[in-house]
Formats: structure tokens, C-alpha cells, sequence
């Protein structure tokens, strides 16, 4: 984004001066293409304060080589704190921390960042020394309540499910019970770039608070079309990892050829919750993929689609969707604690594997905050959370792009009022 280009949008120019003049928190949103991530890449390029870019899921931090809260703030289960002096003084001496996709950050996680905040200012309240930037638009996916609220098989509820419910009235993270307004401006982006089809941005602001009219049901209805009419280059979007999963095994297995199985090598005690990329990939020529890390030195980056040509021992060659054929080795993921007293990073353990996965069909939640171009939403056994409909078919560029395997319902599209009472 160029600077004058923020004159046109008046409510920028308004978060310009409030992040860089004030010590003011702020809570920033705007529908989709509205450039959140463009206006804060901006500011973060010309302010001359001390800021920490944080994300709210490994994913998300993954993309761009950043830190989780989780990992930043060294979150744990329960309430222990192991911050060391080295992490302490960082704290001290940054101005701002900028945490994106606030939508999924728990009540709880507040309540264990403030906790820490006010344990390392020494201090009761941490907005009063430090100023906090959160980004996201809330209409998308609600927080999702970790392992510990149920079992294994997530059919057994834990007794912290109950414990959490006792201490705060909702998941987001102003139901922290501490969590005051006044504290927040809030600035919400109106202009929408990148996109000239003004009855599609219109229509998807009305699925995004869902007004329940019949006129948006009939207008997205236009879309819906017979599997054999499917794009071949498009990307298919599905409710579920378990639906996604079962029509990538379809195609994949429709698919001539042999079909080759990548088990990724992990060195130390890696959280399983914490893989890069799924311990095994099957995979055949022709199958259509999805990349889930950066690599500009082989030429690919997070979420570039390609299809793959040619199968190797120990590579794949991969033809990208701009027709650049690169070819892809097994990549390295490592996590390092702290460096030892030479000042080497210390290495936990390690992840290798290719850094793809089958990509026929992806889900909701792994296509949040990302555009695509031909786009084609499965929502054949019900969208099932607030904001889904609404994420989904936001990741078309046009309406021209965008198709539907089943017609849109009402019982489909849901909006929560907690954040329409919130931002009002």
C-alpha cells in the first residue's frame, strides 16, 4: 500500500495516528478485503516504535516465519510462568504487541497474558504500560475450545470444560471477565480494494451479518452446479477435515498410477499437536496440491497450488498454477528454546517432511484469511459454526469464480450476536 492510498480510507489514516501518537490499545476489523493485513504491514514498516508481531495459531505464524502467543509468552497448561530475564526485558522494552486473528484468541488466553503481562511490569494492570493492537474480523471463525475440554476422542467432556464456564460468560476474548472498552478504540475499515463487483462485496456483508433474506439465498443460488462442471484448476472447500479428508482419498484414489506414502522423520519429542504437516502424504502424479510453508529460495510460499508432474526417490516436481515448474525436496521444520550459554540456539526437536499436502479439497479453518481464485464450497452436510458460510465464500476473488455443490439454506449461514453486541 502506498501512503496516499490510505487518504482514501479515512478510518486508516484514523489507526495511523492513534497506534503512532497515542499509547492507546486498539482493536482494528473490516470485512473481507478490506487490506487489515496491508494497512498493519504498513504501519509496521514506518512506525518508530518497538513492536512484536504475534499470531493466535501456529499456522498463521508459520506462513511468515512468526510466533504464536503460545510460544512468545511461553503459555502453558495451568498457570506457570517460564519467562527467563532475556524474555522479561524484551517485554519491557517493546512499545507495541500486534496480535493477529484476535477472533480465535479464548477468554482464558487473555486471562494468561494478562496474568503474565502484569507479573513481568510489576505492575496490576498491563494496558496502563503497554499498548495493544488487536486485528481481525470477528464475523469469521469463533475460537475453538482446545484438548483440554474434552478427550482423545473428543467425546468425553474434561472437568476443565466446567471449570472454564463457571469463569467466563463466552469464549471470545472480551468475555475475559477483566476486559474493559474503555481501554479499546475501536476502528472498523470500510473501503474495500481489490475488488470491483459491488453487488458480491454487498451480498457477502449481508451473509457476514446475516440479515436472513431470501433475496441473498436466491443470489449465491445461482452458483450451485454438478460436480462435472467443477473448474479443474478451482479450489474445493469443504465444513470438515473428516469430509475434506474423504474426498481427497476419493480423488486421489480415481487418480492412474502408482501411489507413493512420505512418513515424515522426527527427531525429540515433538507435541503432535504441533506438527507442520500430517505425518503421512500420499500422493500421485496429477494430484493436485497445496504448499504449507515458505521457501523463496526453491520457489514456492505458503498456500501457492500446483499439480504434480513427476515423482522421484527423494523429490517431487511440482508444475504451480503460475506454470513455473519447481522441483521439492523434504524440508526441515525444527522448534529451539532458548540459546545455551554460547549463545547457540538449542534445538527440541525436528519435523521433515515435504512441505505439501493434497490439496483436491481444504477446509474452512485452513483457508481463513486467504483469496483464491476459482473457488468451489461443498456445504453438503451443513455449515455448523458462526461465520463459516461467510469465510467461505469470501475466498473468491468474484462472484464469477466462486461455485456451490449444494444450494444455500438459511439453517446454513450464522452470525453471532455476541459480536454484533460487542462492536455496536
Amino acid at each position: 500500500m502506498q501512503p496516499n492510498e490510505l487518504k482514501f480510507e479515512k478510518e486508516a489514516i484514523r489507526f495511523i495516528q492513534l497506534a503512532e501518537k497515542t499509547n492507546k490499545c486498539i482493536y482494528l476489523t473490516g470485512k473481507a478485503w478490506a487490506w487489515k493485513s496491508t494497512l498493519i504491514n504498513f504501519f509496521i514498516s514506518k512506525t518508530k516504535k518497538k513492536f512484536i508481531m504475534l499470531w493466535t495459531t501456529w499456522v498463521s505464524a508459520e506462513k511468515i516465519g512468526g510466533e504464536t502467543i503460545h510460544r512468545f509468552f511461553w503459555l502453558q497448561k495451568g498457570w506457570r510462568v517460564s519467562i527467563n530475564n532475556e524474555k522479561r526485558d524484551i517485554i519491557r522494552e517493546t512499545d507495541i504487541f500486534i496480535i493477529d486473528e484476535i477472533s480465535m484468541m479464548r477468554a482464558d488466553l487473555f486471562d494468561k497474558l494478562e496474568w503474565i503481562m502484569r507479573n513481568v511490569m510489576q505492575n496490576e494492570y498491563f494496558f496502563w504500560w503497554k499498548q495493544f493492537i488487536f486485528v481481525w474480523d470477528l464475523f469469521q471463525l469463533p475460537p475453538v475450545p482446545e484438548q483440554e475440554f474434552f478427550d482423545k476422542n473428543k467425546t468425553q467432556r474434561n472437568p476443565y470444560y466446567d471449570i472454564f464456564w463457571e469463569k467466563y460468560k463466552g469464549l471470545f476474548f472480551f468475555d475475559w471477565n477483566n476486559y474493559n472498552q474503555e481501554h479499546f478504540e475501536k476502528i472498523q475499515l470500510r473501503k474495500v480494494y481489490r475488488q470491483t463487483d459491488i453487488d458480491f462485496v454487498d451480498m457477502l456483508n449481508r451473509v457476514r451479518l446475516w440479515d436472513g433474506s431470501r433475496e441473498v439465498l436466491n443470489y449465491f443460488n445461482q452458483k450451485y452446479i454438478d460436480k462435472k462442471d467443477i473448474h479443474p484448476q478451482s479450489i474445493l472447500i469443504a465444513c470438515t477435515n473428516k469430509i475434506a479428508d474423504i474426498y481427497n482419498r476419493e480423488r486421489l484414489e480415481r487418480l492412474p498410477g502408482e501411489k507413493k506414502v512420505s512418513k515424515a522423520y522426527i527427531n525429540g519429542d515433538f507435541p503432535e499437536n504441533l506438527y507442520p504437516n500430517d505425518m503421512y502424504i500420499s500422493f500421485k502424479v496429477w494430484a493436485r496440491i497445496i504448499f504449507v510453508s515458505n521457501d523463496r529460495n526453491h520457489g514456492y510460499k505458503n498456500w501457492t497450488l500446483g499439480t504434480i508432474k513427476e515423482i522421484y526417490q527423494n523429490s517431487v516436481v511440482i508444475l504451480k498454477d503460475d506454470w513455473l515448474s519447481i522441483e521439492v525436496n523434504r524440508q526441515q521444520w525444527q522448534h529451539n528454546d532458548w540459546v545455551d550459554d554460547f549463545w547457540n540456539p538449542i534445538i527440541l526437536w525436528t519435523f521433515l517432511q515435504y512441505p505439501f499436502r493434497i490439496a483436491f479439497w481444504i477446509t474452512i479453518h485452513k483457508c481463513q484469511g486467504k483469496s483464491f481464485g476459482h473457488v468451489v464450497v461443498d456445504l453438503w452436510w451443513g455449515a455448523f459454526a458462526d461465520g463459516q458460510v461467510y469465510v467461505a465464500f469470501s475466498r473468491a476473488r468474484s462472484f464469477e469464480w466462486l461455485q456451490l455443490l449444494k444450494k444455500l439454506n438459511k439453517k446454513d449461514v450464522m452470525t453471532s450476536e455476541e459480536v454484533i453486541k460487542f462492536l455496536k
